[in-house]
């Protein structure tokens, strides 16, 4: 859909990002941050499998253990505990250190490096057994919290990027 847009649709300032309101997200960027998103989660999976007893760096308390997903849903969704709101200011900024990294890219660039991480995701896929695509990862917030569900829950993130797009675009 965003192949669709004009040229400079594609790369005019929409959106603020929510770590440093100074830097708008384009179009292209929300497409760059899709793969930034489904990369992090690749190497959550990594983990995972390798046997890391806190997968997803995030969900660590200070003393390095992790946090139930108990713990991260309400927290992070009540936004009541103090940590989450250091959480969630540590996704943005990796949000917008992604795009700094890689907003040098053409919009072509930005598919490839797009097919790139999806290639990872389905090689990660396709090595899974059934039963791996079951397991808990420990202190997922995301979806049913099983390797497969977050696995899942990535299409469900590109549709809400895309619709932020089409909301800041019809405003222009």
């Amino acid at each position: 859909q965003l192949g669709a847009l004009a040229p400079e649709d594609l790369t005019r300032p929409l959106t603020p990002s929510e770590y440093d309101p100074a830097m708008v997200w384009s179009a292209q960027d929300h497409l760059l941050h899709l793969s930034g998103i489904e990369n992090n989660f690749n190497e959550i999976f990594r983990r995972h499998f390798a046997g890391e007893a806190v997968p997803i760096r995030l969900a660590a308390k200070p003393d390095g253990t992790g946090r139930s997903r108990d713990e991260m849903l309400a927290g992070l969704s009540t936004r009541s505990e103090p940590w989450a709101a250091e959480v969630l200011q540590s996704v943005h900024k990796n949000n917008d250190a992604w795009l700094a990294k890689y907003r040098h890219l053409s919009f072509d660039g930005v598919v490839a490096l797009g097919e790139q991480v999806r290639a990872e995701t389905l090689a990660i896929l396709a090595g899974a057994s059934e039963a791996q695509l079951q397991e808990m990862l420990p202190g997922a917030p995301w979806a049913d919290g099983t390797v497969g569900g977050v696995m899942a829950n990535h299409g469900g993130h590109g549709r809400r990027h895309w619709a932020m797009v089409q909301a800041a675009l019809e405003k222009k």
